[in-house]
This record gives structure tokens, C-alpha cells and sequence, in this order.
């Protein structure tokens, strides 16, 4: 699987490229989200499906058609590495017995890392849903809980622990 590097920072030449497999057609736009809406307004417009997994489904073909620094080979944790960093961080957690959980402006500064806000776009790895079974980020597996943990970071290196 193919991941975009950082979303945030743009794509090098300046624009992100979506080409469509079947028509040729080709997306340009300077900015991720942007280039996505446009995607989504042409699969739409010319009855192509949407699936489930479009969000994977875009971010290869930005990775197919963008210059070759542009994304890293990626696998989303193990089952065994989702538990393992689960209990990690609820020993750390435990550790700081005092102050465990962060207050309330640092949990919203680290939500918007990975939700996206006016200044920046979502993370690339965060979901955007969660639950029990369901997990918000694609790179370390958590359901969202650790962003309340004050000795949790954030393992694509958006917000650390301060």
C-alpha cells in the first residue's frame, strides 16, 4: 500500500495529479482536500462508483502519477502491534498517575492535527471514524483515546507530547 508522505506540505512541482484509469481524465489542484472534492465531483458528475475505500483509491493514484518522493510503502499495524501499543501507553499513562489525561485546548489542538482545520488539511492516516472496533489512525491503530493521554505522540510526527 502507498501512502502520501504529508498531505500538509504539499506536493512537490506544486500541484497534486489524479488521473482517471479508464477516461485519461486528469485533476490538478494545489491543495489535497481541493484536488479530492474535485475527484469526487467528476466520479460523481460521470456516474463512476465512490467505494468505501476511495480515500486509499485516491491517495495511490496521487502516489502513481506524483514525483517518486512523494509517498512511502506503507502497512497499517497488526492486530498484535495495536494491542501492544494500546497497553504502552496505558502504562505510560498510568505512570503519570497525577496528570494522565491533557486538558481540554491541548486535546482539541491534537484532534485538529488529525481531523484537519482551517489552516490545515485532515492527516492522511486518521479514518475519520471511530468506535470499539473501528480504529481513527492507520498508523499506530488507535480508536482516538490516545490523544488524551498526556504521554502519547503521535506516531506520523504531527503533535508530540509536551
Amino acid at each position: 500500500m502507498k501512502k502520501v508522505r504529508d498531505n500538509a506540505a504539499g506536493a512537490p512541482g506544486g500541484y497534486w495529479i489524479w488521473k482517471h484509469a479508464e477516461t485519461g481524465h486528469v485533476v490538478r489542484h494545489s491543495n489535497y482536500e481541493g484536488c479530492q472534492k474535485q475527484v469526487k465531483a467528476f466520479l460523481r458528475a460521470n456516474h463512476f462508483p465512490i467505494g468505501s475505500n476511495f480515500e486509499q483509491e485516491f491517495e495511490e493514484n496521487l502516489c502513481a502519477n506524483g514525483a517518486p518522493n512523494l509517498c512511502i510503502d506503507f502497512e497499517p499495524p497488526s492486530v498484535l502491534e495495536k494491542m501492544s501499543a494500546a497497553g504502552q501507553a496505558l502504562y505510560r499513562a498510568a505512570k503519570q498517575w497525577r496528570e494522565p489525561l491533557v486538558n481540554a485546548e491541548e486535546l482539541q489542538d491534537r484532534r485538529e492535527w488529525c481531523t484537519g482545520n482551517d489552516t490545515r488539511p485532515r492527516c492522511n492516516f486518521f479514518n475519520g471514524s471511530t468506535s470499539l472496533v473501528k480504529v481513527a489512525c492507520f498508523k499506530c491503530g488507535c480508536t482516538g483515546l490516545k490523544l488524551a493521554l498526556r504521554s502519547s505522540n503521535c506516531p506520523a510526527g504531527k503533535w508530540q507530547n509536551l
